[in-house]
């Protein structure tokens, strides 16, 4: 029981001392058109907002990976499966990481907005600065 304390407590303190680290971010507004017939594009989902957080929940070692929560915004007239760019960059602008991932799995997301909760996208690395979220496939998942 008491180890199983200590872990929560380190976890809570690993937790809080990398709040600093947290970032929201903003993307600049690009003009969407909206698909009214046909298939959805990419240019249909608007990524409005995300929060990375570097989390490290390892005692013995470090294992600290980034989450990232936000919203996106589904402007199609139905569900849609989505496809994002996650790219991390160093302090001088060059790319350090970057990954694809499924928006919701291989689920459709409902029009409207939607909340963005991907975790362990990849593992951290310190020279990690910035994030970028960028849509690179809106299909229906059939």
């Amino acid at each position: 029981m008491r180890y199983i304390i200590l872990i929560i407590v380190i976890g809570g303190i690993i937790w809080f001392s990398h709040a600093s680290r947290d970032e929201w971010k903003r993307p600049v507004d690009q003009e969407r058109t909206v698909s009214k017939t046909g298939p959805c594009t990419s240019k249909d989902i608007n990524i409005t907002s995300w929060r990375t957080t570097i989390v490290d929940e390892c005692v013995a070692r470090s294992c600290a990976y980034i989450k990232i929560v936000g919203e996106a915004i589904n402007q199609c007239p139905h569900a849609t499966g989505v496809r994002i760019r996650i790219t991390a960059r160093d302090k001088d602008g060059g790319i350090v990481d970057t990954a694809e991932r499924p928006l919701a799995n291989v689920r459709n997301i409902p029009p409207g907005p939607y909340r963005i909760d991907l975790s362990d996208p990849f593992d951290y690395q310190k020279d990690m600065v910035t994030f970028e979220l960028d849509v690179v496939e809106a299909k229906q998942w059939k």
